[in-house]
């Protein structure tokens, strides 16, 4: 049991996502009135009276259900009842008492843990007229309205006494996972932290909020996310895919190691090519990772990289690894890249260092780039930034900035990282 943590439970589509990113102050889960929206275990901290506590948002629960994703989506909500310390039941006052909320409050007293009801929705004129209809579920009922911020801070109060504060922690790097639906993005969070926290289904987009985990790799801790799918083009037939992928990009965002997943069955696609030239773009530090390969043979595998580097060849800097996130196949190797692309990204070469090796630098570039470049600095990290003095003005071309790039590679490494140049003039 988490002391710190209140999780919020309920039916479909009574308010939970709404309530969660009131709580927390930034819009989080992804709400929408179409029910069955939130479908994993979502972890937010939050603060009240200057102190900080964490909260789990689930998905909606039907305690009697007849599909896969429903069955799933009760298991993850019952693990949720009992990692946490306080219980919030949030009903739908505007449609009154349901059959389904009394199962809820039994099902949470079967698990002996302390919980009040958020009679949600308040707001609407008919629902203060069935408020009182969830007195019978228990005698601590919070009239609250999440849309429009009412009756929030009376709840908090009550919530918080059941709760122990938490101390601010710094934040740890972000390893994203994104790729394709269905590549196996849960299946491989799973496989990372050990344990069966996303859920995982062969319905293409199962996820659609991000999912946030900590793990250790050679002591350093990383928030591992996995994302909702990517979808080929940019139309989406449900408005919920639109704002997954706008989830999705904002992960990648704040991210500082990408891995992009493949499905091997699928190969390599040009959806896939322009997110591995996004991801550079933004300066992250990137893994290109084939799941599924233990439907592979050796030869099978060999194959693969060489495609990969075909179609590649812009990125022949990216780690390139087959995986299998359901067998575990190369899992300790991922994680060895992890650690070693996010090393180079933080990667500062020391002046002296640049300075003596600077005559060589030059004498490796073409005669006219060589004669221009005057002085050469390394200006930042994460991303990894240099400043390079030239003589006369004048074009640099992309082949010239591509070959001082290689170079500069050679010597230095930053595996996995973009460079990015800036170009100045000389004063000298």
């Amino acid at each position: 049991m988490d002391k710190s943590l209140v999780a919020l439970v309920g039916r479909a589509n009574v308010g939970k996502s709404t309530l969660f990113n009131r709580i927390i102050r930034r819009k989080t889960a992804i709400t929408m009135k179409e029910p069955g929206i939130t479908r994993d275990r979502i972890y937010a901290e939050f603060e009240f009276n200057e102190l900080r506590y964490k909260i789990v948002d689930t998905g909606g629960i039907d305690t009697n259900p007849d599909s896969f994703i429903e069955e799933q989506i009760l298991k993850q909500v019952l693990f949720a009842i009992n990692e946490a310390n306080f219980i919030v039941e949030v009903v739908d006052s505007d449609n009154g008492l349901h059959p389904n909320d009394r199962e809820i409050a039994n099902l949470i007293r079967k698990h002996d843990r302390d919980f009040v009801i958020a009679s949600n929705k308040i707001d609407i004129k008919e629902a203060k007229n069935n408020f009182t209809e969830f007195f019978q579920l228990n005698n601590r009922v919070f009239p609250i309205s999440a849309e429009h911020n009412i009756g929030i801070e009376k709840l908090l109060k009550e919530i918080t006494t059941y709760l122990v504060p938490i101390e601010k922690k710094k934040r740890p790097p972000s390893i994203a996972i994104i790729g394709r639906p269905n590549s196996g993005k849960s299946t491989l969070l799973n496989r990372l932290i050990n344990k069966e926290r996303a859920l995982i289904s062969d319905v293409p987009h199962t996820t659609r909020d991000p999912i946030r985990e900590e793990i250790k790799i050679k002591g350093q801790s990383f928030a591992v996310v996995d994302t909702p799918g990517v979808k080929r083009g940019r139309f989406y037939k449900q408005k919920v895919d639109f704002f997954a992928i706008k989830r999705m990009e904002r992960e990648v965002k704040n991210a500082d190691v990408v891995i992009l997943l493949i499905d091997l069955k699928e190969g390599l696609t040009h959806t896939d090519r322009t997110l591995v030239s996004t991801i550079l773009d933004r300066g992250k530090a990137l893994i290109i990772a084939f799941n599924k390969s233990d439907i592979l043979t050796s030869k099978e595998e060999k194959a693969l990289y060489e495609e990969a580097q075909k179609h590649l060849s812009f990125a022949y800097f990216v780690p390139v690894i087959a995986i299998s996130a359901i067998k575990g196949k190369n899992i300790n190797r991922l994680m060895n890249f992890i650690e070693e692309v996010h090393t180079e990204r933080n990667k500062l070469i020391p002046v002296a260092v640049i300075k003596q090796l600077q005559p060589a630098i030059r004498s490796s570039l073409d005669n006219e780039l060589a004669y221009r470049v005057r002085k050469i600095r390394q200006i930042g990290t994460a991303p990894i930034k240099f400043s390079v003095s030239i003589i006369k003005k004048g074009y640099i071309d992309e082949n010239a900035e591509k070959s001082l790039k290689r170079i500069l590679r050679a010597y230095f490494g930053f595996r996995g990282n973009e460079i990015f140049i800036s170009w100045e003039r000389s004063k000298k």
